[in-house]
């Protein structure tokens, strides 16, 4: 029978807020942002608090060891973010395209969000290719780990 993490961290001297730590930044983050913003702010509290969580994760698992980044990956991490910067920006001028279709029936809007999703994907599939961040012959063979098992 396996210990709890909450009980190995006890067990081994350490006590760490995590869940308090976790959830504390969505709470005050959604009572400020509720306010002002309506369910947009709960909605961008929400993402804050993501990636707060993601960046504390980051920062616990490089301290403990558990995390190494490659020379690849450091290599290609700003092609990501390019990638995704110019996605972001071709989906916002393509949002704007598409207002018209978010203000009439609900019908229009969730086909012109569909229609954003699939674009997103495939704008960042084709500017990770262009951009380096991702390479035709590592996408195939993943495709074909997954057909083989």
């Amino acid at each position: 029978m396996s210990d709890s993490s909450a009980a190995r961290s006890r067990k081994q001297g350490r006590r760490e807020p995590r869940n308090l730590f976790a959830s504390l930044p969505f709470v005050l983050l959604s009572l400020a942002l509720f306010w002002p913003m309506g369910h947009v702010g709960l909605a961008l509290a929400t993402a804050i608090a993501a990636w707060l969580n993601a960046a504390a994760l980051f920062v616990l698992l490089r301290r403990r060891g558990f995390l190494a980044l490659d020379g690849r990956f450091k290599g290609r991490l700003p092609r990501m973010l390019l990638a995704s910067l110019a996605m972001g920006g071709l989906l916002w001028f393509a949002a704007e395209g598409l207002a018209g279709w978010f203000e009439a029936d609900v019908l229009s809007g969730i086909l012109a969000l569909t229609i954003l999703v699939g674009a997103g994907l495939g704008l960042y599939a084709v500017l990770a290719l262009v951009f380096g961040a991702a390479q035709m012959g590592e996408v195939k063979a993943l495709f074909a780990r997954r057909r083989s098992s």
